[in-house]
């Protein structure tokens, strides 16, 4: 793999939800704020700025609390938080009389895929106390939730926006550690380009990196800008052997897999096709590439996607 040409034993710059962030202290304190006083809030912000990750952070780092995060576009139609909880509950609790775990947070991301009966039954375990508070996170307004529900949330919302380029050149030094093959000019065209958003900087490192893996360990400005400018491929994966055991897909994969089998897309011509963001459709057809059931079918960016 090209990492292991650089002395990494994996990918340094994977965009999965890190729960190492930066430029985010003052997001964490509302957010901690907000949970500890029992509130339902909103984190909010565009695609590729760390909402994911600040909610995996907080699903780590809260440990007074029972702690749930739940991706609202991989649940089933049929989900119940009711016995989702429950089912957490632990023998001592059930034991002392209570039904539900104590001090519990429901971290709810993508929340845009809510579906009616998820948002009512959220709303009456918190209004019963069963929850102790509820973040539910997306980026556009918040239309699929009720007028009640709303009103809970109230001015209680966090926006978290771009990065510092400060903590965008502490971003890539972590990822990287000792083993750091840009130079400082590289680095601040790589942010420049990214346009200080945290996912974008990852992926423009991974980019250059798998570029120049086996060539030079060190790499210039001029390394940088010149793979940049190029039409980006990408090897088609390897797909294993398919098997007969059925995969259960969640809402929002059965309408991508719905609008795909009509005409290849992109994520983005998806995400407005289906009116959820790019970020969103991306976790998704990541998802159904790994179970088999979707594979690029256009490796030149913007990728487009097709059934199998």
């Amino acid at each position: 793999m090209w990492f292991k040409e650089y002395g990494w034993k994996q990918n340094p710059f994977s965009i999965k939800a890190n729960t190492t962030l930066f430029g985010t202290e003052n997001k964490k304190k509302d957010l901690l704020n907000f949970i500890q006083s029992g509130d339902i809030c909103w984190l909010t912000g565009t695609t590729g700025v760390g909402k994911s990750s600040l909610l995996k952070w907080i699903e780590k780092d809260l440990k007074s609390h029972n702690v749930y995060y739940i991706d609202a576009a991989s649940v089933q139609s049929s989900f119940s938080i009711t016995k989702f909880l429950t089912s957490k509950n632990s023998i001592f609790n059930k034991l002392a009389g209570n039904k539900f775990p104590k001090n519990t947070v429901i971290l709810v991301d993508e929340s845009q895929e809510c579906n009616k009966e998820l948002v009512k039954a959220l709303k009456l375990h918190w209004d019963h106390k069963n929850i102790k508070s509820i973040v539910v996170t997306q980026i556009k307004n918040l239309d699929n939730f009720n007028p009640s529900f709303k009103d809970r949330i109230g001015k209680r919302v966090i926006t978290m926006g771009n990065i510092s380029k400060s903590d965008a050149f502490e971003l890539i030094n972590f990822r990287a550690g000792d083993k750091n093959p840009f130079d400082k000019a590289s680095m601040e065209y790589l942010i420049e380009q990214a346009e200080c958003r945290p996912r974008k900087i990852l992926e423009l490192c991974e980019i250059v990196c798998a570029k120049m893996a086996g060539k030079k360990r060190f790499i210039n400005i001029f390394d940088t800008e010149a793979i940049l400018k190029e039409p980006i491929r990408l090897e088609p994966p390897k797909m294993p052997r398919l098997n007969n055991k059925a995969v259960k897909l969640s809402p929002m994969q059965k309408k991508i897999m719905d609008q795909i089998s009509k005409e290849d897309k992109t994520a983005k011509e998806l995400s407005n096709l289906l009116g959820t963001s790019e970020g969103s459709v991306g976790k998704q057809l990541s998802k159904l590439i790994k179970s088999k059931k979707v594979i690029i079918k256009k490796q030149d960016r913007p990728k487009k996607y097709g059934l199998i």
